[in-house]
């Protein structure tokens, strides 16, 4: 078997009407009624397709997030209400701009009498907490802001609330984030997520008091998801491809040799696994197929989409029948043939 894009289209073309009909590929496979496949060919054939691409594509790249700086710490005083209405600045906006890739972004605020001094270290502990695969989330209670010791109200907004909001609007009257946005605010730190990004939103701060004045510490951060180039599993599944090209090419001890160095950059790739058992089934040693194959197996049944993976594992049976044609007296085929018939059955029934 081969792993490419070209593969997969070709796949679909030429063989999906004979997947989604009856008798099922192959003889020892159970009969399933034909109106079931076919309902599921329908509802799921166009997501297989999109699939198939993004499976290609993971073989060459990864997923990895990482913290980005939004805004550096910014130390501010707001003066109250009153010195606002003459002169005085009792309100202050920041443009939160974020990136692509933007899966979440956090704010920490402090308050003080005065200009505060001390450092938010949000970058620091995003860092810290950060798990790169995303399989484990952040939560704002495990991030720390310094004790404030006055009150301000936070506004997350968008741009074209920003006029409104320096112009001394009534703040009932300023649309926006409530879930991520505080009044009389001391100190703490927000998450905020579900919002469209890439995307520039407002922090609007003002001091709800009329008299006294406040200083106020911010800053802001996100979690930035990025495709990260794979170089070495990018040679894996050329290897892989090329061996089987050896294999078609009748040399199967070069499919062999090409195999295993691809394995060795990615122990991975289940459809590389499976061309070393029909090589090791083909020179009589089929218990080292046998473990191959199993190997291969355990792989498939991590793929999460059951469609791409009854037709991978489909193409393995189709490798075994083609050798079969060739030489019918493989011995260990059957047995691995029946244990993958059953794997597709399990993926195309449940």
């Amino acid at each position: 078997m081969e792993l490419s894009l070209t593969y997969f289209l070709a796949l679909a073309r030429s063989r999906t009407a004979a997947y989604f009909s009856s008798p099922l590929l192959c003889a020892d496979v159970p009969r399933i009624a034909f109106t079931t496949i076919t309902n599921l060919m329908k509802a799921t054939f166009s997501c297989f397709l999109l699939l198939a691409v993004l499976c290609g594509h993971a073989q060459s790249s990864t997923r990895s997030r990482k913290i980005v700086p939004i805004l550096t710490q910014q130390n501010f005083f707001l003066n109250g209400g009153l010195r606002g209405n003459f002169g005085g600045q009792s309100r202050a906006v920041y443009q939160v701009t974020l990136p692509p890739g933007t899966v979440e972004w956090f704010y920490t605020v402090s308050t003080a009498p005065a200009t505060p001094n001390q450092s938010l270290n949000l970058v620091p502990q995003l860092t810290r907490v950060l798990d790169p695969t995303g399989a484990t989330s952040i939560m704002a209670s495990m991030l720390l802001a310094p004790t404030g010791s006055n009150s301000v109200d936070c506004l997350v907004m968008l741009p074209e609330e920003e006029r409104n909001f320096l112009g001394m609007a009534d703040i009932s009257t300023i649309r926006r984030f409530s879930a991520f946005s505080h009044s009389n605010y001391r100190s703490g730190v927000t998450q905020v997520n579900g919002l469209p990004c890439p995307a520039t939103y407002i922090l609007g701060f003002r001091n709800p008091a009329m008299s006294s004045g406040i200083g106020v510490s911010v800053e802001v951060a996100a979690v930035v998801e990025e495709t990260v180039a794979n170089p070495e599993a990018e040679r894996a599944m050329n290897y892989g491809n090329l061996g089987w090209k050896a294999y078609q090419a009748g040399d199967v001890a070069r499919c062999i040799d090409l195999s295993k160095k691809a394995l060795e950059l990615d122990k991975s790739l289940g459809y590389v696994k499976a061309n070393l058992g029909l090589c090791y089934l083909l020179q009589s040693d089929d218990n080292t197929a046998t473990e191959y194959y199993m190997d291969a197996l355990a792989d498939f049944r991590k793929m999460p989409n059951k469609v791409l993976r009854s037709i991978t594992i489909n193409a393995c049976i189709r490798d075994i029948n083609d050798a079969l044609k060739k030489q019918p007296a493989i011995k260990g085929a059957a047995e691995i043939k029946s244990l993958f018939n059953n794997e597709l059955l399990k993926s195309l029934v449940n």
